[in-house]
């Protein structure tokens, strides 16, 4: 375990103070972390700076639903490739994501299961397929509940006229899910081949709805990595309440989340909860 490595990529746009304490969680001399702040953020300066932390200059303005999400990530995870270091396991994590275990604990987990590849994924169909299968404008990606009506109604008239379908085909067989994964460094080298040399995918998926829940997942599904995924990205997420983004976790979830036994947890927010966030970190801390 001796020259095992990990990095983690952190795409965060606010709560300064939150993410300082996710980088305190995170912090190990086994682990570099990547920040990704979006493009209108401005808290940079609030975040601490150490030597293992590296920010990621060439920054996207990130848009809800759109591909700018994607742009995000894979730029982010080509300056983690640049590095030219070694690294066994890459997280991609939010800002708004916390550990639920030890640093050291976490590394160990992924030690003892090297070789595999966490991701959380389903086959497309039905309104999932609709993500792709549909071509949408622009004008219909705007992240407003108006727009989120139209785009409904819109997309529901498209899925009536087969005739009227995009050929996804090329991309293989469509796995839909979560996009917060954990994957060896040899799946990110071939991700970002993949990409490099299938321009047309990152073209298609301009006019797809949320395309960062589909591209990783389906590129990893359509690989010779396929075999090594465990359908478990070992997050714990609450998506009880029903709507388009999870639960915000608070001190009175904290049986549940700890309870789960997963690695992270998400989301959370320091202005709504801070209480659970810094018990977290203290329970971390014990033996």
């Amino acid at each position: 375990m001796r020259n095992f490595r990990m990095a983690y990529l952190i795409l965060a746009h606010k709560n300064s103070t939150q993410i300082n304490m996710l980088i305190d969680a995170l912090t190990h001399d086994k682990i570099d972390i990547f920040i990704h702040l979006d493009l209108k953020s401005t808290i940079k300066d609030e975040i601490r700076q150490c030597e293992n932390i590296y920010f990621v200059e060439n920054r996207t303005d990130v848009e809800w639903g759109t591909v700018s999400q994607v742009y995000a990530m894979l730029n982010s995870l080509q300056v983690i490739y640049n590095t030219n270091k070694k690294y066994d396991y890459i997280h991609l994590i939010s800002g708004q994501d916390f550990p639920l275990n030890k640093a050291e604990d976490i590394i160990t987990f992924f030690y003892l299961n090297n070789g595999k590849q966490f991701l959380n994924m389903w086959e497309a169909s039905g309104f999932w397929y609709s993500r792709v299968a549909v071509y949408y404008p622009k004008i219909l990606l705007i992240n407003n509940s108006i727009v989120k009506i139209i785009r409904g109604i819109y997309s529901r008239i498209i899925m009536l006229i087969p005739i009227l379908h995009r050929n996804y085909k090329f991309l293989g067989d469509l796995y839909i899910g979560s996009q917060w994964f954990s994957i060896t460094g040899e799946c990110l080298t071939y991700i970002l081949d993949y990409v490099e040399n299938n321009p047309q995918v990152l073209e298609f998926y301009k006019n797809s709805l949320c395309p960062d829940e589909l591209i990783i997942n389906t590129i990893v599904a359509n690989s010779p990595f396929k075999k090594d995924i465990i359908n478990d990205n070992l997050r714990y997420i609450d998506w009880s309440e029903g709507k388009d983004s999870p639960k915000i976790l608070t001190k009175d979830d904290l049986d549940k989340i700890l309870g789960s036994r997963k690695l992270f947890g998400r989301k959370f927010d320091i202005s709504k909860d801070r209480e659970v966030i810094e018990y977290l970190l203290k329970y971390r801390k014990e033996d």
